[in-house]
């Protein structure tokens, strides 16, 4: 199973659409992507660092792209990062919202509901520093929450 992201990209007038197949959620695919906005102070080096980064968790993924370019912004995305890169003409300004797809019951039918769970503008450097914070917190809470199962587990185990 994964967690499908897009990454919607504006740059000056360009717009792109990338594609992430594993792991989209905040903790992990929101922090990697912050540490690309981080690294990359540009708009076009963004992309084509991303375009260019591998997936290297397994063997079997070595060599094999971690984001690719897609054509359409609808692939049943999880997670959607929207971003307006900063360009000379915006001031070195930039907005990042990250919206989350949720499956709401109305009746008998499920319906996606998108919400946004993150959103800054201003600076550059603010945002990006605001944005990593924000995913760092995240990563701690499931990380926390990891933690709290495995102990339940083990205490259930414990007293059987």
């Amino acid at each position: 199973m994964s967690t499908r992201s897009i990454y919607k990209l504006q740059y000056g007038k360009t717009k792109i659409v990338i594609y992430r197949h594993w792991d989209g959620y905040v903790a992990v695919g929101g922090k990697d992507f912050a540490c690309l906005l981080n690294h990359y102070k540009d708009g076009a080096k963004l992309i084509n660092g991303m375009l260019n980064r591998q997936r290297g968790i397994y063997v079997h993924d070595i060599g094999q792209p971690l984001y690719s370019l897609e054509y359409t912004d609808n692939i049943g995305q999880d997670y959607e990062y929207i971003v307006k890169l900063p360009t000379f003409e915006a001031n070195n300004k930039m907005e990042v919202e990250v919206r989350e797809r949720r499956l709401v019951q109305i009746g008998d039918n499920y319906i996606d509901k998108w919400t946004s769970i993150y959103k800054k503008s201003g600076a550059r450097e603010v945002v990006v520093k605001d944005f990593l914070n924000y995913c760092e917190e995240e990563e701690t809470k499931e990380d926390n929450a990891h933690i709290a199962a495995s102990a339940k587990a083990r205490l259930a185990g414990a007293n059987v």
